[in-house]
């Protein structure tokens, strides 16, 4: 789980992500995508072995790029992307389902 707000649940897709050699960027690319509806958002996540997962932001139509500007990736274990409301989750906690989860190395 993303974390203890958010429900583990199969994974509904498949997508690949990487980092620029610069680390500034993310980009995500879905191989298997699911469907998001218009008032829904993917939410991209860096997830610890211990403690909160972080936001690193919402991918756009789910799938692009995420600007890791000044986004600590260190110590985080997993990759994760839930649908969360329009825009993403207002609070920074993971609130729905975990769509696509994946181990994570530098």
């Amino acid at each position: 789980a993303a974390t203890g707000d958010a429900a583990a649940s199969p994974a509904a897709g498949t997508i690949v992500a990487s980092i620029s050699g610069d680390r500034a960027t993310l980009v995500a690319r879905p191989i298997l995508p699911v469907s998001v509806k218009a008032d829904k958002s993917l939410e991209l996540w860096a997830v610890p072995k211990e403690g909160a997962a972080r936001s690193l932001g919402v991918l756009p139509e789910g799938s692009g790029t995420v600007a890791l500007r000044g986004k600590v990736l260190a110590n985080t274990d997993t990759l994760a992307v839930t649908l969360e409301a329009a825009g993403g989750s207002p609070d920074g906690k993971a609130k729905g389902p975990i769509l696509y989860a994946g181990k994570f190395a530098l």
